[in-house]
């Protein structure tokens, strides 16, 4: 699983790089929500790269976190599994 074990630290490095820090802050916060989003993900059969976006950032809404927060984290998540999963 993606936010499980030393991936974490491969992602929060990339976010601080491409982001911001706050953004990577709201990831440690939410590690373990977002990783059971992405758990649901890896079930479906094709996983188109703005889906990934848009079920963080509902996810994360969902829960609370500000629209605009949720969106930013799943951008940087997108954008991690565009540059550097795939």
């Amino acid at each position: 699983m993606m936010l499980r074990s030393h991936s974490l630290d491969s992602l929060l490095r990339f976010v601080e790089t491409y982001g911001s820090s706050s953004v990577a802050s709201t990831i440690r916060k939410y590690a373990g929500k977002i990783a059971d989003i992405v758990d649901k993900l890896l079930t479906w059969a094709d996983v188109p790269l703005k889906a990934i976006e848009d079920q963080i950032t509902g996810g994360l809404n969902g829960i609370g976190v500000p629209y605009s927060t949720g969106k930013a984290v799943g951008y940087y998540i997108r954008l991690f599994v565009e540059w550097v999963l795939l």
